[in-house]
């Protein structure tokens, strides 16, 4: 039989999420390469600086001529959110491990389901059981061998609730915007509050320092995984549940430590790649049990909550971005 054009539809737009998330895995590599010359602070303003102006011309004047009042909040709210955690995560990044920030970062897939409560989400069993399997593949994957937790991991805890936070906006969000400018409005305020955190926290970086591998991990970072994987992060979220979202997100984890084995030389242990394969099967069973279930007659989970559901505007076809 043919697959439903519905199932093809999600299947897709997974297929386009993992390759988001294989951006922000590399971005793990290109970020160690130019934090040689450049300080967290200073790179991540300067990424998400590019990364707005690539969007301007990607979007074009039309396009950005349909920026209105109504963008501003949510433009504020993903702006902080996203800003919030890639500020946090380049400081625990100097503090901890590539390999601990990687996984506590991923922990925010077992965070989403819970703060979607807040949204009037129910929660369905499954995508606790699935978070919580997801979890300890992550952690097989990525923890230490004496299992640690030091205070640069506390940090990017932090980081991942803002992630969390961020899955979310962009989960109410994605289905009324047009995800480009969606994408330019958070890049620009999340470049505002870089630019603040490294004036007060970071000495003025000297740009003659900088050599061939910081120039080529921020155009990276901030062209390929803050422009256009974040433009696909809004696209896919359309279609796709919160949950489900966060569990192919955390694919970057596994990304990251394949680029950074391939690239910096990194060792996989063999408790890693059977980590690595519980949070492949888990990303895949979280795709596809709504539909087992439906097969069986189930009623499926809402993907929106009421308020969401009201019809929206048919907006011009779209790629997005988030980044």
């Amino acid at each position: 039989a043919a697959m439903k054009p519905e199932l093809a539809h999600e299947l897709w737009n997974s297929l386009l999420l993992l390759l988001a998330s294989a951006t922000w895995g590399m971005g793990f590599v290109a970020a160690k390469w130019a934090f040689v010359t450049l300080t967290p602070l200073y790179f991540i303003f300067f990424r998400f600086l590019i990364a707005s102006i690539f969007m301007v011309l990607l979007c074009g004047p039309k396009r950005l001529k349909t920026l209105s009042k109504k963008d501003i909040l949510p433009a504020c709210l993903l702006g902080t959110a996203f800003g919030a955690a890639l500020l946090i995560q380049a400081v625990g990044l100097n503090l901890t491990s590539a390999s601990n920030a990687a996984l506590l970062t991923g922990t925010y897939i077992v965070i989403v389901p819970f703060i979607g409560i807040f949204w009037k989400r129910k929660l369905h069993w499954a995508d606790v059981v699935i978070a919580l399997v997801a979890l300890v593949g992550l952690a097989l994957f990525s923890l230490q061998d004496d299992f640690t937790v030091g205070i640069g991991d506390l940090v990017v805890l932090l980081c991942a609730l803002s992630f969390a936070v961020h899955c979310l906006l962009v989960d109410r969000y994605a289905h009324q915007y047009d995800g480009l400018v969606l994408n330019f409005g958070q890049l620009v305020v999340a470049t505002v509050w870089a630019g603040l955190c490294a004036l007060l926290f970071e000495p003025a970086p000297d740009l003659r320092n900088l050599d061939g591998g910081a120039i080529f991990g921020l155009l990276y970072c901030a062209i390929v995984a803050s422009a256009l994987g974040r433009y696909l992060q809004v696209y896919t979220q359309k279609s796709l549940s919160p949950a489900t979202a966060a569990i192919i997100m955390t694919s970057q984890s596994v990304f990251g430590a394949i680029f950074g084995f391939l690239f910096l030389h990194e060792v996989f242990f063999f408790r890693q790649y059977i980590g690595a394969a519980i949070l492949v099967l888990c990303m895949v069973v979280a795709v596809l049990w709504p539909h087992w279930r439906q097969k069986r007659g189930k009623q499926l989970p809402p993907k929106q909550s009421a308020e969401e559901q009201i019809p929206q505007e048919e907006q011009i076809p779209q790629m997005e971005e988030i980044g």
